[in-house]
């Protein structure tokens, strides 16, 4: 897959995962009052802070949502954890081919 198509798909796959994220905390604040406010009452943009951060992360990645029985939270809960780690994993994949091609096309032009 060409270096541009990987990171198309990746920024694609990043704004999934902070709607999906959003879509979760929203449901949870909404739904599950309580437990928004134990995470520390975090959002996406305003009070994004590393200490909100964690309790949110943790609950999506973790799968947290499972155990307040709400099946609206566990398919957005499931599809937040896809994206997250689709994300991810094609972050890696350009980092990769992004250093392949600077080591690979400098050693071919040099020989």
């Amino acid at each position: 897959m060409p270096l541009p198509v990987c990171f198309a798909v990746m920024f694609g796959t990043t704004v999934a995962w902070l709607v999906l994220l959003h879509l979760v905390l929203r449901r949870v604040e909404r739904a599950h009052p309580d437990v928004y406010d134990s995470m520390g009452r975090p959002n996406v943009i305003m009070n994004n802070t590393p200490r909100n951060n964690g309790p949110a992360l943790r609950f999506v990645l973790d799968r947290r949502y499972r155990t307040l029985e709400d099946p609206v939270l566990n398919r957005l809960g499931d599809l937040a954890r896809l994206a997250f780690f689709a994300s991810t994993t094609l972050m890696i994949v350009v980092v990769l081919l992004f250093w392949a091609a600077m080591f690979f096309g400098t050693a071919r032009n040099a020989g």
